[in-house]
């Protein structure tokens, strides 16, 4: 039996979530400040998964694990819940040393991550 959730159980990107933020960051009336939080997020995330392809690479199962808790916690917090459902899994795999397990999930991470990153640079030009 799969426990894994399809994509069709997620949106790759709360809209609530995002709109909670804005309103959160417009709470001083102060525009930039979402779109400064929506750029770091979007910059941050390719620099994570280009950490997370040279640790696989040298097959760095921590440094691994590291990378994938810690875009876990982002993607969650700007409502990226597929895209952290992901690394949770590959965080899984890393503990569980099944690299071939590690490979498949970083390749989803990857996919999963530049479409989270055109939905988040479409809210920032919105």
């Amino acid at each position: 039996m799969n426990d894994r959730p399809s994509i069709q159980e997620y949106e790759s990107v709360d809209g609530a979530c995002l709109q909670e933020l804005r309103d959160l960051t417009m709470f001083n009336d102060n525009p930039d400040r979402f779109l400064r939080l929506l750029k770091t997020f979007v910059d941050a995330l390719d620099t994570q998964i280009n950490l997370m392809r040279e640790a696989l690479k040298t097959n760095d199962a921590e440094g691994l694990t590291d990378l994938a808790h810690g875009l876990k916690g982002t993607a969650a917090s700007m409502g990226a819940r597929y895209l952290a459902f992901l690394c949770a899994s590959l965080e899984q795999a890393c503990g569980n040393a099944d690299f071939g397990g590690v490979k498949a999930e970083f390749d989803e991470i990857e996919i999963e991550s530049r479409v989270v990153g055109k939905i988040i640079e479409g809210q920032a030009s919105a």
